[in-house]
């Protein structure tokens, strides 16, 4: 059961990221995935811990690419909600930009391609 829930109203967000107008911020909100909620009579809130996620996956993505080995435990040392840690993680372990393939594969004859298709 959830006892509280942190919410943040888009000028709050807004303050955060240091910008100036909300479009802006509903932009960010949009590119990033978080989805802006209506409650009752408060309109326009964010979950905290989806907008912080985001943040924090951007310093997961850091730290994988600096400490390719152990930035799992890296980044424990940024993250002290137990909660926010298994959501960042959840979403980097699944995210399939870092797992993207470097080196393209042509075939130059039929037998290559159909080699290719059969894999």
């Amino acid at each position: 059961m959830i006892n509280e829930i942190d919410l943040l109203t888009l000028n709050e967000v807004k303050t955060i990221l240091k910008y100036k107008q909300i479009d802006s911020v509903k932009n960010w909100l949009s590119d990033n995935d978080v989805r802006i909620h209506h409650f009752g009579n408060k309109r326009n809130m964010v979950f905290k811990i989806d907008f912080d996620s985001i943040l924090m996956i951007e310093k997961g993505k850091e730290l994988r690419s600096l400490y390719p080995t152990n930035w799992k435990e890296v980044l424990e040392f940024y993250i002290n909600d137990n909660r926010l840690l298994q959501i960042v993680l959840f979403k980097l372990n699944s995210d399939t930009e870092y797992l993207k393939p470097s080196t393209v594969v042509k075939p130059i004859n039929n037998n290559e391609e159909k080699l290719i298709m059969d894999i």
